[in-house]
């Protein structure tokens, strides 16, 4: 699925599997991510009218299944100028999700490569991590392990889809480990350390730290990363207080770069508790 979008006009949305129209738009056109060469079997979920897409790989039934989760996509724009659509341009858990040889399932963030009438800017800005989408998310999840009849889950999520990760398994009593690439663990800290709008409306992961301490977690930061800084990693861990936490910080590594070559070995860091 290949979409296309542009910045400051305002495509139709034409369905799942089609493009993005642009009729007289002159400004700068934007590819976005296409699902369809991951060669994963498409579905999508509605929750109270949000809908949620998902791609699960083509393989056999399993008790345990890796749930990888999108990150925040084109949520804005500009720093004051929120997106019509916040599909991702490239996707670093597509990529991740493709070296891991396990029972997997890609899901992308409420609005993402399908929209409705019921999707507004608030549920990929301020609301991103609302009590709505986190429960939007997990219907969907539902629906992964329906279709691998698995009974337990494995979250991986990147930046903002890290957030979702500690958000929804507060929710769930069959997360088995939860992975984090670059995730975005404090909102309220992330929005004060880059001058931007604030969450309203959000749920702020550090607050969960507690209710899911006694999950294993690995949470993985790049020291080069302008996006993440590690001390959002370390504020996590602290407020935990469990020895199921692990903050693992690679040098050389930024927001998207460095992961794909150590993945997948690098989950073998996951602490056991």
């Amino acid at each position: 699925m290949r979409l296309y979008t542009t910045i400051n006009c305002f495509p139709l949305f034409l369905g799942v599997f089609a493009f993005l129209l642009l009729a007289g738009c002159s400004s700068k056109e934007v590819i976005l991510e296409n699902v369809n060469k991951y060669n994963l079997l498409p579905q999508n979920v509605g929750f109270a009218g949000v809908p949620v897409y998902m791609g699960v790989k083509r393989g056999e039934l399993h008790t345990m299944v890796v749930v990888y989760i999108e990150g925040d996509g084109r949520a804005w724009i500009t720093r004051k100028k929120p997106s019509d659509d916040p599909t991702p341009s490239h996707s670093l858990v597509l990529k991740l999700m493709q070296k891991d040889d396990r029972p997997s399932a890609y899901l992308a963030r409420p609005c993402m490569f399908i929209q409705n009438e019921n999707c507004k800017q608030l549920y990929w800005t301020e609301e991103r991590h609302s009590a709505l989408m986190v429960n939007a998310m997990n219907a969907a999840v539902d629906k992964i392990k329906e279709y691998y009849q698995a009974s337990e889950i494995e979250f991986v999520g990147h930046s903002g889809g890290g957030a979702m990760a500690i958000l929804m398994a507060a929710k769930r009593n069959d997360v088995k480990r939860i992975t984090t690439v670059a995730g975005n663990l404090d909102v309220e800290f992330f929005t004060k350390y880059h001058h931007v709008t604030p969450m309203e409306g959000s749920l702020n992961p550090v607050d969960f730290a507690e209710g899911v301490r006694l999950i294993p977690q690995l949470h993985l930061v790049g020291r080069r990363d302008s996006v993440i800084p590690e001390n959002i990693a370390k504020r996590y861990q602290e407020k935990s207080s469990s020895s199921c936490v692990k903050v693992k910080i690679e040098d050389d590594f930024t927001h998207f770069k460095g992961w794909e070559t150590v993945w997948p070995k690098v989950l073998d860091e996951m602490p056991k508790c």
